[in-house]
């Protein structure tokens, strides 16, 4: 069998295997588009992925987009949560930023306008984010903002370690992305704010393990980030809620799991 990581490389080899008449079984795992392929590449991508026996997705709204995308079977897309070990932090006795913060991490479809709007309601509340240079083109960073750009993932984590919560604003209600930061911000007993989007509500639930606020809403952001800013005990409680949801659902036992059971689907279906 073949196991792939991400939608191209399943695509090009799959499409190899299909030209060359290779029978092996293909499993795409962490397949995962931050937006659609355009129309030509879309067909491209239908013609290969066919030859894909399985596809594993983050997200149960993964399941059903991609499977009318690319005129498959909804069957062949399995959901997994994000599962990994707790992340590891860059010298966790030596913060890279000190004092109290909200951080924000990443850069897939992410509202840094949204934040930044936010953020001005908040003079006396300091964010330290951790994006892409791309992710604040012609953005006008405010006084009480500090960013990191392109540095290492031990360090982010470091910056998300000593954070007081996470803040993860997306682009809209359909967005499939922050799986890592969230997951990694629960395993490191992190409460969060998080933009309402169909892509995240496997991991996130509102007022149990993070607070939610509606796309595009500088108020609603900032009202939410308000509350846990002045509410400690509201704000550990939705962290340990995380933390126990990550240690359950999240851990690369589960990866095991599902693919030992994939395994055993093609032992199984094997002639005699």
């Amino acid at each position: 069998m073949l196991v792939t990581h991400g939608p191209t490389l399943a695509a090009w080899c799959a499409l190899f295997a299909r030209l060359l008449g290779v029978d092996v079984p293909i499993l795409a795992h962490s397949f995962n588009f931050v937006a659609l392929p355009g129309r030509l590449k879309l067909v491209v991508f239908r013609f290969a992925l066919a030859r894909v026996r399985r596809f594993v997705v983050f997200s149960q709204v993964e399941r059903e987009v991609y499977a009318a995308a690319f005129h498959l079977p909804i069957e062949r897309f399995e959901f997994l949560h994000w599962s990994v070990q707790p992340p590891a932090v860059a010298s966790p006795d030596d913060p890279v930023e000190a004092g109290n913060y909200v951080a924000a991490i990443g850069g897939n479809a992410r509202d840094y306008p949204t934040l930044i709007e936010a953020a001005r309601e908040l003079p006396d509340v300091r964010f330290v984010l951790v994006v892409r240079p791309e992710n604040l083109a012609g953005l006008k960073v405010p006084q009480n903002m500090s960013v990191h750009c392109n540095i290492g993932f031990g360090e982010a984590m470091n910056i998300l370690y000593h954070a007081r919560f996470m803040a993860l604003p997306l682009n809209d209600a359909q967005v499939p992305c922050g799986h890592v930061t969230l997951v990694a911000a629960m395993h490191l007993g992190k409460a969060m704010v998080v933009t309402d989007s169909r892509g995240v509500r496997d991991y996130v639930f509102d007022g149990e393990n993070a607070l939610l606020v509606e796309p595009k809403s500088p108020a609603a952001l900032a009202a939410a980030i308000r509350r846990l800013w002045d509410d400690r005990e509201f704000c550990g409680r939705l962290a340990e809620h995380g933390r126990l949801f990550a240690a359950k659902s999240c851990t690369e036992g589960q990866v095991a799991v599902q693919f030992g059971g994939f395994l055993h689907e093609l032992v199984a279906g094997r002639p005699q």
